[in-house]
């Protein structure tokens, strides 16, 4: 069976076992490209060389840290090749690819956070087919009928600063992937 044959049929599924929300064709092909140009990103990191020669990181330091202030996760966001538009104490704002991402930093943890206004109501359906078929984001609808797109990473039992730096880049990869997705659904005709 082609490996793409079991994430068709669940879409196919989910859109008909929705009401007024029959088998869309162009909603589909928009999912399938959507999957191949999250794959192609994917692939690409996955060929590219390791973080390291590329951006190494800022401290040059691969001690392993449990703990990371806002300065940590700062220098981060730099190693990872992006901009701090705003930083406080309880967030960074970050320039990536021309859209503002919020990272929440906390002592233990920290949360990346992009949300995009829409103007039409975004399908339950495309938001559940990104987090079947993607891993490292997940994408909601908020209670204003947005998406947002999030990403986590636990300090606990020790990561390295180039970990952050690392996370931080594969959330690009997956901002990139999802605006894409958002576009080419609000070029689609409504269901």
């Amino acid at each position: 069976m082609p490996k793409h044959l079991p994430s068709l049929l669940l879409t196919t599924l989910a859109l008909l076992a929705l009401p007024g929300c029959g088998g869309n064709q162009a909603v589909l092909d928009q999912l399938e490209q959507c999957n191949r140009d999250y794959r192609t990103l994917a692939e690409r990191l996955a060929a590219r060389p390791p973080v390291a020669e590329a951006a190494p990181p800022a401290a040059g330091n691969s001690a392993v840290i449990d703990k990371a202030g806002p300065e940590v996760y700062a220098r981060a966001v730099e190693a990872a090749g992006f901009s701090i538009m705003n930083r406080t104490e309880r967030f960074i704002q970050i320039d990536m690819f021309g859209l503002k991402v919020q990272l929440f930093p906390q002592p233990t943890s920290a949360q990346l956070f992009a949300g995009f206004s829409s103007s039409r109501a975004m399908s339950p359906v495309i938001i559940n087919e990104w987090n079947r078929s993607k891993r490292f984001s997940r994408s909601y609808i908020d209670r204003e009928g947005d998406p947002i797109l999030e990403s986590d990473i636990d300090l606990e039992g020790g990561v390295t600063e180039q970990a952050i730096v690392t996370w931080i880049q594969t959330f690009a990869i997956s901002l990139k992937a999802f605006n894409g997705m958002l576009v080419e659904t609000a070029n689609q005709p409504s269901l």
